[in-house]
């Protein structure tokens, strides 16, 4: 469901990142310039929050625990204070220049995720565009190629690079298909 925050436009909660009682850390999505946001509470009600619009790679980062956390709230030139307001029944959005958001708003400099749940790790690899990988490499082994080894690429990322061939590929691919469809 959509919500609309002021000049942020309408906005749909794409993933809860950090949970205690309430969601602590979630991404937001514009619904119509895809634009995706990090919403950090500020208050115990759930009720004050600090928005910093993110991309893709940089969520990329904090997922695989190499980007601290506040310089993706404070890379941008600004941030937004989001406070619901009960007397108007709405979010009240203030736009502010990064530099000038207080220190105790923001987390720890330096301070990174130190590893993530499943579901999180799933979210990293519809993010990393699995879901197209999978079907790419499914294509490949399907169709066949003459050479018995192929070094597959499957996210750039030097941890995924295998040397295969076709039997442990299919097999790979198939585990990986199954595991992707069950977390969705």
């Amino acid at each position: 469901m959509a919500m609309h925050f002021g000049c942020l436009g309408e906005l749909e909660e794409e993933k809860d990142l950090i949970v205690f009682d309430i969601p602590q850390l979630t991404v937001y999505r514009n619904s119509i310039s895809s634009k995706r946001y990090l919403a950090l509470v500020e208050d115990d009600d759930g009720n004050e929050f600090l928005f910093a619009e993110v991309d893709k790679d940089g969520l990329i980062g904090l997922l695989e625990c190499r980007t601290p956390l506040r310089s993706l709230l404070v890379n941008n030139k600004f941030a937004y204070l989001v406070n619901w307001s009960k007397e108007d029944k709405n979010w009240c959005v203030e736009r502010v220049l990064s530099e000038d958001l207080d220190d105790s708003m923001l987390p720890v400099a330096d301070e990174c995720f130190e590893s993530i749940s499943d579901s999180l790790q799933n979210y990293l690899l519809e993010l990393e565009g699995f879901s197209e990988i999978i079907m790419n490499l499914a294509n490949y082994i399907s169709y066949g190629q003459k050479k018995t080894y192929k070094r597959l690429w499957l996210s750039g990322h030097s941890r995924t690079r295998k040397w295969m061939n076709k039997s442990n590929a299919k097999q790979m691919v198939v585990e990986k298909i199954v595991n992707y469809a069950y977390a969705m």
